[in-house]
């Protein structure tokens, strides 16, 4: 943790309390980035004459972000 991260959070006494401020302060990026990812995936499609391994870890990859 970054201390700037820890001298916000130096006031809560409970590691949940800590992750419930970190999710209301970086949830909404997690959000659009998993929207991306799966816009991403569902536009994904393989290109003719591309070979299947690139397609596929392209496919891949935004599984892992989604």
């Amino acid at each position: 943790m970054s201390n700037v991260l820890q001298k916000q959070h130096e006031e809560h006494q409970t590691a949940r309390q800590i992750m419930d401020n970190l999710e209301e302060m970086f949830g909404e990026q997690t959000i659009q980035a998993k929207t991306d990812a799966i816009k991403g995936l569902m536009n994904c499609r393989q290109k003719v004459g591309t070979p299947i391994k690139e397609h596929m870890m392209k496919v891949m990859a935004y599984l892992s972000e989604a």
